[in-house]
């Protein structure tokens, strides 16, 4: 029986459910007086999750296990995970700098008289700039308006003057909406769409606002509907019901990590084949024989040393069925010893310590090789509860230092945006907002990709100093070939 740790589960929620809130916050209330405290709200149940997990993670790490299990599995899903976060992330970082930048002097003064919104009527125009958003062309005008209904005697006292954006140049007797104080036409006037409008002085979500629920609500529903169509797809777990004579077992023994890269399917690249990135590997002897067992990339190799090295366990695989390998042969697939069979490792040594780690082990087009026996039951319908590998290492000073730092940096950038930081109303100007707010959602996109670079790099220098499976490029060899 698979067990997880529900406490880092329920903070990763939590965490979520605090970015969520933060969104939800902006949509209701797109302006409002500075400091935010519900969104400093949501910010603090954001830090406090993060800052469980994160000492959770890293205390396990520190002590190389112990007493202290973290069950909790990498996600299998964590690279769809990771692009919706993405995405989820930019839309609300998008939020709030839309809404920093709408809290404006000149929406104060209106909103300290009786304002209203209705359509006005452009009378004077004094500017036109244009430019190019997104390969639309926009017209930015400086106008005068006056309101369009009401008393048809329009005096110069009448005249408000704001900036409206068209998708051609403002003339006048066009017809916009405008935001407005009909009592103090001097404090000038906010042009734009009616919804934007509204939700300056009544709250709601703007047009805007309305993209950013949809994106975020389809984010969320499509995560879910892809956990709710994987939760049972562990290795080999279908394979115990429909082909068991085929799933096999081997007794067998971790004697070191390494590094490697192998093979993998690839529809997207001529003959269906590349080279993985590299990955850790656990080094698995069985008698003479030896073969490599790639787990996750999330996994550091130091602490799968301290924690793996000298324990023996059963590793389970299914092999080809003949059909399938006489076809692999027929579309020359490559048969490279890199070429890997999705397998589970069952180390079982120590009766109350039974630990799992989902992989791939190398062995080519016919699977391992390794002396083995037809698997008469699955690790996943074990009596005894099994853990996952632990630690759940996804924090090591050396690569993943990066995205901790790019991540506490957005969370430091929110909270700055939620005190008022470039908000005319607030403290800074445009400026800190066009320093703060990038900031948001580039920092852990930057984050991501430096550890990724240096997860890679220190991966390289464990493959060649432990001499770890290198596959052969199928494009290069296919090119020689011809």
């Amino acid at each position: 029986m698979i067990q997880r740790d529900w406490r880092l589960r329920a903070a990763t929620v939590v965490g979520w459910l605090g970015v969520l809130a933060f969104a939800a916050c902006l949509l209701v209330r797109m302006v409002a007086p500075y400091p935010r405290w519900d969104l400093l709200a949501c910010l603090l149940v954001v830090a406090a999750a993060s800052g469980y997990w994160v000492v959770r993670v890293r205390g396990a790490a520190a002590s190389g296990g112990g007493g202290d299990r973290v069950r909790y599995w990498w996600p299998r899903r964590r690279v769809t995970g990771a692009c919706i976060a993405v995405l989820v992330l930019s839309v609300t970082s998008l939020l709030a700098v839309t809404s920093a930048e709408s809290a404006t002097e000149e929406l104060l003064r209106i909103r300290a008289g009786d304002p209203t919104i209705a359509p006005v009527e452009i009378v004077e125009v004094h500017d036109v700039r244009r430019y190019e958003d997104q390969s639309k062309v926009r017209f930015r005008s400086h106008v005068s308006v006056t309101p369009a209904e009401g008393d048809t005697e329009r005096d110069e006292q009448s005249r408000m003057q704001g900036e409206v954006e068209l998708r051609q140049p403002a003339k006048a007797g066009d017809l916009v909406w405008g935001l407005y104080s009909p009592d103090a036409p001097q404090r000038g006037a906010i042009l734009g769409p009616e919804r934007d409008l509204k939700a300056l002085i009544q709250g709601g979500p703007s047009t805007l606002g309305y993209v950013a629920l949809a994106i975020i609500g389809l984010s969320v529903l499509g995560y879910a509907a892809v956990g709710l169509f994987t939760r049972n797809s562990q290795p080999l777990a279908a394979s115990f019901q429909d082909a068991r004579d085929r799933v096999r077992r081997a007794r067998v023994r971790v004697a070191t990590v390494t590094a490697g890269r192998h093979l993998r399917r690839n529809s997207k690249v001529k003959g269906g084949w590349d080279r993985s990135s590299p990955c850790p590997a656990l080094r698995l002897t069985s008698g003479e024989e030896t073969q490599d067992f790639f787990v996750d990339r999330c996994l550091e190799p130091q602490v799968l040393a301290a924690e793996l090295v000298g324990r023996t366990g059963r590793l389970y695989w299914q092999t080809p069925a003949p059909d399938q390998a006489a076809a692999s042969d027929e579309t020359a697939a490559p048969d490279d010893p890199a070429r890997v069979s999705s397998a589970v490792l069952v180390l079982d040594d120590r009766p109350d310590d039974l630990r799992y780690v989902y992989g791939e082990v190398s062995g080519g087009l016919h699977g391992p090789g390794l002396t083995s026996e037809a698997a008469p039951e699955s690790p996943y319908e074990a009596a005894r509860p099994v853990y996952a590998v632990g630690p759940y290492a996804i924090w090591h000073p050396g690569s993943f230092r990066p995205v901790t730092a790019g991540l506490t940096a957005a969370l430091l950038a929110a909270a700055l945006l939620a005190t008022g930081a470039g908000a005319e109303t607030g403290y800074g100007g445009s400026r800190l907002l066009w320093v703060v707010g990038p900031l948001i959602f580039g920092a852990p996109i930057l984050g991501l990709m430096l550890t990724a670079r240096r997860v890679t790099v220190r991966l390289r220098e464990l493959q060649l100093s432990t001499g770890g499976l290198e596959a052969q490029d199928p494009q290069a060899k296919r090119e020689a070939a011809s």
